[in-house]
């Protein structure tokens, strides 16, 4: 199992300690919704290089799932993961790494969802497969479904990409993406037990059109129902995987999952009631 432990932005600042305004370039926002609270970070990188942002999951609440983006031109994504900090399981919460490049200023965003340990969150079962020299592996959750999962290449990001990274194809996790040779992987699976909640997996499809032109594509949760987790695939990698809000009352981003993708490719949601 992979271990990790504070935010480390490419500027090399640690915090140690998650806050409203943590730094001058980092900004943190919380929203509630359902059995669930979203955690969001955004940070402007001043240069150019590998962006590792991580959010941390309230005490009460282990991390089901995530999203995030970082931009520029050229940037790519290298993993989207849930993490863990001390004991083997990774539910503290959820992290974007990759590699920026731009002329200017790179935000990047990772969104943490998590889910209240009195609202279901004890239920969850974390698991999780480590390897080298493949860039396509899955994992499933047995009999229980899935709610949210991801992935993590090993940097540096420059020259990787993740393409795609999503439910499979409702109960267990699957990636693909560019490593080099004998690059090392994880991927993990955040899955809850059969009759404990309702789950459904919801897409929007869109077929390569031979381009590498940037497409969004949404897919929206039922009514009554939460976002968990979330993902993508695309030709040629994503430049943004997030969870979105519908514009309700509780103005959280439980209601869809959004993601741009180049030349085509799908989108999909996982929500839970």
């Amino acid at each position: 199992m992979r271990k990790v432990g504070l935010l480390i932005a490419s500027t090399a600042a640690i915090l140690s300690m998650p806050t409203t305004h943590a730094s001058a370039h980092v900004r943190r926002h919380v929203t509630h919704a359902g059995p669930f609270t979203y955690v969001k970070l955004t940070s402007v990188e001043p240069q150019e290089g590998d962006v590792t942002l991580q959010a941390f999951c309230p005490r009460g609440s282990r991390a089901t799932g995530g999203g995030g983006a970082i931009t520029g031109t050229n940037s790519t994504i290298g993993a989207l993961s849930p993490f863990d900090t001390d004991h083997g399981v990774a539910d503290a919460g959820y992290e974007i790494a990759g590699h920026a490049s731009s002329d200017g200023p790179t935000q990047a965003t990772v969104t943490a969802i998590c889910m209240k340990r009195k609202r279901g969150g004890n239920s969850l079962e974390y698991a999780s497969v480590t390897g080298s020299g493949t860039s396509v592996d899955e994992h499933d959750c047995g009999s229980g479904h899935v709610v949210g999962g991801g992935e993590w290449l090993a940097p540096p990001y420059s020259g990787e990409q993740l393409t795609e990274s999503t439910p499979y194809p409702q109960d267990g996790w699957y990636f693909k993406a560019e490593v080099p040779p004998g690059g090392m992987y994880s991927i993990y699976t955040v899955c809850i037990p059969g009759g404990k909640r309702e789950t459904r997996v919801v897409n929007q499809v869109l077929p390569y059109d031979g381009t590498t032109n940037a497409y969004e594509l949404h897919a929206s949760c039922p009514a009554h129902f939460h976002i968990s987790g979330g993902g993508f695939g695309s030709h040629y990698g994503a430049g943004e995987s997030v969870p979105t809000d519908g514009h309700d009352r509780d103005k959280a981003a439980d209601d869809g999952w959004t993601a741009i993708v180049r030349g085509g490719g799908f989108v999909q949601a996982v929500c839970v009631k």
